[in-house]
C-alpha cells in the first residue's frame, strides 16, 4: 500500500555510476528496496555496467538500466538519460556522488523534472576539473539531500543554496534482514582467522583511502595487542578498484600505493600476524557482528554505514570525532578526539568489558533513530517538498 500521506505512489530515477559496495551503494539499495515495498515505483540509472549488487533489488521487480559511458563527459548517455527521464514521465530524480550528479544535471536542463543531488560526507576538496563541472553545472540543482548534518552546512556554502533546499536524511539500515544474515551465519570468524574462538576480536571496515586514516588504525591495532596480546585485530575492504568503481584514475592509484604501505607495516610490526586484512568481502555484516568491538578512525564521513551496522548487531564502537559522530555515539568515552592510537586501544578494552550492556543500547538507538523505515520516511518527506511544489 502506499504511503498514507502520498496523494499517488511516486516514480523517483535513482542515479549512480555503478551498484557497487560502497556506503552510497548501500542506501541507495536499501532506500529503493523499502520505497518498492511501501508501493512506490523506484527507477535505477547507472552510468556504467558495474553492478554486482542489482541482484539485491531482483525480487522487487525495480528498473535497472545499465548504461555504460565512454568516457568522464559522454553526450550519448547523457542523452539517453534524458530520454529515459522523459519517457517513464519520471517524478524526481535523485544522484548518488560525484560523476552521477553532474550527469544527472545535465540530463535535465530544460525538463521540468525537480533534480536532488546526494552529499555523503564533507570537508573534502574537488579536483580543477571537478570544480569546473561543478561550477557550470549547479544551477540545475533543486535541491541537496545530506546524510548528516555537517554534510548539510557543507553543501550549502558548496551550492549556495537556502537552508529549505538542504535536507538532512540519515542514514537507516534494515534490522529484520540484518538480524536474518547474522541468525543464519554458521561460520566461527574467530576461529577461521586466528585458530580459536577464546580471543577478542576488533573490527575495522572502511576501503583503503585517506579518509579513513588506516595507518592510525594500524597504530591502534598496535598499541591494543601491546597491552593485551588476547586480542586480535581484522581489517575489511580493499584499496579501490577502477573496474568496480569510477573513481579518478589518480584516486585508484593512490589507494593503491596506500595498501602496499599499509601491508609492509603491518608484515614489520612485532604482532603483524595477529592482524589480518581481508579485502573486500560480501560478508562483512557477519564478521563485524562477531566482533567484540568495531572502531572507526576515519578523518571525515557523512553518517558511517559501517557504524550503523555494528549498533544494530549489538556491537560496540568506538571512533575518531567527525560529522555527526557525537549525536550516533552518545557517551563520549566512545569518542577519541585527540586520535590519540593508546587512547583509542583503552578506550576499545574498557567498552569491551562492558559490552553486552552497551550493545544493547546501541541497538535501542538504531531502533528509535535509524531504521530504513525511518530514514525513507524522512526521503519521502523531501520528496514530497519539491513534487507538490
Amino acid at each position: 500500500m502506499v504511503d498514507s500521506k502520498m496523494n499517488k505512489p511516486l516514480r523517483p530515477l535513482f542515479v549512480n555510476s555503478g551498484l557497487g559496495y560502497g556506503g552510497a551503494e548501500t542506501q541507495l539499495v536499501q532506500s529503493v528496496r523499502e520505497l518498492a515495498r511501501r508501493g512506490h515505483d523506484p527507477h535505477v540509472y547507472l552510468l556504467t555496467r558495474l553492478a554486482p549488487r542489482s541482484r539485491e533489488l531482483a525480487e522487487f521487480d525495480v528498473p535497472i538500466i545499465l548504461d555504460e559511458k565512454k568516457r568522464k563527459i559522454d553526450f550519448g548517455t547523457i542523452q539517453r538519460l534524458r530520454k529515459y527521464i522523459r519517457h517513464h514521465k519520471i517524478d524526481l530524480v535523485h544522484s548518488f556522488l560525484f560523476d552521477a550528479n553532474i550527469y544527472a544535471r545535465l540530463a535535465c536542463i530544460g525538463l521540468r523534472v525537480p533534480v536532488l543531488n546526494a552529499e555523503r560526507s564533507s570537508d573534502y576538496c574537488f579536483t580543477t576539473s571537478q570544480r569546473f563541472a561543478h561550477s557550470v553545472t549547479c544551477w540545475r540543482v533543486d535541491g541537496v539531500v545530506a546524510n548528516s548534518h555537517a554534510g548539510r552546512a557543507f553543501a550549502q556554502d558548496l551550492y549556495r543554496l537556502p537552508r529549505d533546499r538542504t535536507h538532512v536524511t540519515w542514514n537507516g539500515i534494515d534490522l529484520t534482514e540484518l538480524d536474518r544474515r547474522c541468525r543464519e551465519s554458521r561460520r566461527s570468524y574467530k576461529f577461521e582467522l586466528f585458530g580459536s574462538s577464546d580471543v577478542k576480536m576488533a573490527v575495522f571496515v572502511g576501503s583503503v583511502n585517506e579518509s579513513k586514516d588506516h595507518e592510525l588504525a594500524l597504530a591502534v591495532s598496535e598499541a591494543l595487542i601491546r597491552e593485551d596480546a588476547s586480542w586480535r585485530v581484522v581489517f575489511v575492504g580493499a584499496s579501490f578498484d577502477a573496474s568496480l568503481f569510477d573513481y579518478e584514475v589518480s584516486a585508484v592509484a593512490e589507494s593503491a600505493q596506500l595498501a602496499v604501505r599499509l601491508e609492509s607495516r603491518r608484515k614489520s610490526m612485532r604482532d603483524g600476524a595477529k592482524i589480518v586484512f581481508l579485502g573486500r568481502r560480501e560478508d562483512a555484516i557477519e564478521i563485524i557482528s562477531q566482533a567484540n568491538v568495531l572502531f572507526s578512525t576515519s578523518l571525515r564521513e557523512g553518517f558511517p554505514n559501517v557504524v550503523l551496522e555494528a549498533m544494530a548487531a549489538g556491537v560496540p564502537v568506538v571512533s575518531t570525532e567527525y560529522s555527526d559522530i557525537r549525536l550516533i555515539l552518545e557517551n563520549p568515552d566512545w569518542i577519541i578526539g585527540s586520535r590519540d592510537p593508546a587512547e583509542m586501544a583503552v578506550a576499545i578494552r574498557k567498552v569491551n568489558e562492558d559490552r553486552t550492556v552497551i550493545g544493547a543500547a546501541l541497538r535501542r538507538w538504531v531502533e528509535i533513530n535509524a531504521t530504513i523505515q525511518k530514514s525513507v520516511d524522512a526521503l519521502l518527506g523531501v520528496y514530497r517538498y519539491y513534487t507538490s511544489a
